[in-house]
């Protein structure tokens, strides 16, 4: 080898040299052929050319701050891609809002923003519900603190950029946030519109109530007959409750039917039989732990041994479950993360019923144990939504352990495949109608197991026929009738609570329409004794204010009932007592038809806001008075917000090359987020 070397030396190094002069001069060549990169232009800004090289700084920050904190991008300043933050930074820039890196640095908005970041990924829709309890809050303040400086450390070295440069661009999300957090407060209101948002929130009249439902009236009016009813479906089928005339509506949420089997652990224990003289021996070896004689320590002996004895059988019959399930879902073909179900499937998969016969038997050749038929629920009569689910007994309390989080079994169940919505925020967790998942397994406080099935499931729609619904619409039907009938008394019952009080109408209600007589208790300490029939009672100074009221029946809270008190009231002089009219003067009877009710109230006083509290009312008021002027200017719409990408594209011109128009991320369509900071 040394000697071909030498043989070839001269030609080696001819050829070696000649390769390292192209490498040297390659990159120069490619530049003088087609151009330095970094020079192309990027897009234009009217008739300002925007370089790559310009635009690098910009989608440079932009991607460290996407990646340190997104529910910050996309979420609390609603920034689609790098353009547009590019076009916001412009835009802050020359307003002024823009610091140096230390302003980036010490932005209480990261905190929180990672907080209900954290607070969201846990609890989904629930998180502004357990971001107002304190505890909670200091919680998630925590984590955000603790995991901040790791993000941030990902975010700088996957960007290549040193801290102040880093620091730098965060300072320009906070100029963007101070920037839109100005334009929403732009608009100026005067000390005497100010004052006078503040005293219409505050200003409100005072007084006592007497709600009647339609209940009462219901046993004197006649059954409907068939044609009825199904003209009321026919009227209301479409609509979701609370939605039509009387709060009422046959549009059904998701729903769906479901079977299951239980481990439940409770039920094993049961059936298990401990023997003395093992119980014997494990006191004798623990001493120490059961100090006490035998005869003492024996129950606690003996609920040690059975404990344990649970443990193995739940887990050996979890095992067999699982490989029973997963055995026959294996054989079916893949089909994105699901499984594609032959046209016999119902009749070929695993019955639940034929898995618990399995697992009893083997448990019980395995082990000698007494294992009893682990129990197989099938609800399939009738359709369950949400809250039919959280009711049932032990599963509707279970969830399922994903990585370090607990997804509650509702969750798990609108989940799966067919009723999963993009916008939901329901995990992906694998769960399909009418296969038994053998990883999809749900465990209770208790440590019961439950492996479920999806039988059938309808989206949000209408009820399919009036037998999905028929007791409602029975109900219903009678409930309108009986209000109808109320109504005519509507004028009695305001001159008897004018001249006699709404006591004395409540005591006459009780006495001409009573109430149904709830069923009797067949369990606790009142098992066996007839309750007595509810009786009406008055709703002592309820407060109707101009946009709500507080304090009452939630019949109360009627805009047309409002109108009524604040019309009588506003006669009344706050400094005098009420009795500056008569009690009939000072009465409204009102039918309430959402809520199938008539309300009689007697007006007690006129209550207009104070100057102290005007002072401690804080700035609510205002600040939505300011954004109603906003609305009023701009509209809803977020298209016409701007800040949005699409109107700051066409302030600026921005008109990006064609090659980026194709290829880029930036003119891709991005999907609406949702503001996490609003």
């Amino acid at each position: 080898m040394v000697k071909v070397l030498r043989k070839y030396n001269k030609y080696i190094l001819v050829v070696g040299g000649s390769l390292l002069m192209i490498a040297f001069l390659m990159p120069q060549a490619v530049n003088q052929l087609f151009g330095d990169p970094g020079k192309q232009v990027y897009a234009h800004l009217g008739s300002t050319k925007l370089t790559r090289k310009d635009f690098a700084v910009y989608e440079r920050d932009y991607q460290a701050v996407e990646k340190f904190m997104p529910s910050l991008t996309r979420g609390t300043l609603g920034i689609e891609n790098s353009s547009h933050w590019m076009l916001l930074v412009k835009e802050a820039e020359a307003g002024g809002f823009i610091g140096d890196a230390g302003d980036g640095i010490d932005w209480p908005m990261l905190q929180v923003t990672l907080a209900r970041a954290i607070a969201e990924d846990q609890f989904k829709q629930m998180a502004s519900y357990v971001l107002q309890m304190p505890q909670y809050q200091q919680q998630f303040m925590q984590q955000a603190k603790q995991i901040m400086p790791a993000l941030k450390n990902r975010a700088m070295g996957e960007g290549r950029l040193t801290e102040n440069e880093f620091n730098a661009a965060l300072a320009k999300a906070r100029g963007i946030y101070r920037m839109m957090e100005a334009f929403q407060q732009a608009a100026r209101l005067s000390d005497a519109r100010a004052i006078a948002a503040k005293q219409e929130r505050l200003d409100r009249s005072v007084g006592d109530a007497l709600v009647i439902p339609a209940d009462r009236f219901v046993p004197g009016v006649a059954d409907p007959t068939e044609a009825e009813l199904q003209d009321h479906f026919a009227r209301y089928r479409e609509l979701t409750p609370a939605a039509g005339e009387f709060g009422i509506g046959y549009r059904l949420p998701q729903r769906v039917k479901l079977e299951w089997l239980a481990l439940d652990r409770t039920v094993i224990g049961k059936a298990i039989e401990i023997d003395p003289i093992e119980a014997n021996k494990r006191w004798r070896a623990n001493r120490a732990k059961f100090v006490g004689e035998f005869a003492a320590e024996q129950p606690k002996v003996e609920e040690e041994i059975r404990k344990e004895k649970v443990d193995q059988i739940v887990s050996e019959a979890d095992k067999l479950v699982r490989n029973e399930l997963k055995k026959a879902v294996s054989k079916l073909e893949g089909d994105k993360g699901f499984r594609k179900l032959p046209g016999d499937w119902a009749a070929t998969r695993p019955k639940l019923e034929d898995v618990a016969s399995m697992v009893a038997r083997t448990v019980r050749e395995s082990s000698g144990t007494n294992m009893v038929l682990p129990t197989v629920t099938v609800k399939a009569a009738k359709w369950l939504t949400q809250s039919d689910l959280q009711r049932l007994d032990q599963i509707g309390q279970s969830s399922m352990r994903v990585g370090t989080k607990s997804v509650p079994f509702v969750q798990v169940i609108f989940s799966a495949k067919e009723l999963r919505q993009s916008d939901s925020g329901l995990p992906d967790l694998g769960v399909q109608q009418m296969v038994t998942s053998g990883e999809a397994v749900l465990t209770d406080d208790a440590g019961n197991r439950f492996y479920f099935t999806i039988l059938d499931s309808r989206a949000e729609s209408a009820a399919d026929s009036i037998e999905d619904v028929r007791d409602l619409v029975v109900e219903n039907v009678k409930k309108i009738k009986a209000f109808e009938v109320s109504k005519g008394e509507l004028g009695r019952y305001r001159g008897i609570a004018g001249t006699d009080g709404l006591d004395k109408l409540a005591q006459l209600i009780d006495a001409e329409h009573p109430a149904a007589v709830p069923p009797t208790p067949t369990e606790g300490p009142e098992a066996g004794k007839t309750p007595p029939a509810p009786k009406l009672a008055v709703e002592r100074r309820v407060e109707f204010f101009k946009g709500n009221t507080q304090g009452g029946d939630p019949a109360l809270d009627n805009p047309e009932l409002r109108d009524a008190v604040t019309k009588i009231a506003s006669t009344l002089d706050p400094l005098k007592t009420a009795d500056q009219a008569t009690a009939a003067a000072r009465t409204v009877a009102q039918p309430i038809a959402k809520k199938l009710s008539l309300a009689v109230v007697q007006v007690l006083a006129r209550r207009p806001g104070t100057v102290e509290e005007l002072r401690q009312s804080g700035d609510g008021p205002v600040q939505e008075l300011q954004m109603a002027e906003m609305r009023r200017a701009f509209g809803d719409d977020r298209g016409s917000f701007p800040f949005a990408y699409q109107v700051l594209m066409k302030r600026h011109d921005l008109r990006l090359e064609k090659n980026n128009e194709d290829g880029s991320p930036d003119s891709a369509p991005t999907p609406p987020v949702k503001k996490a900071g609003a």
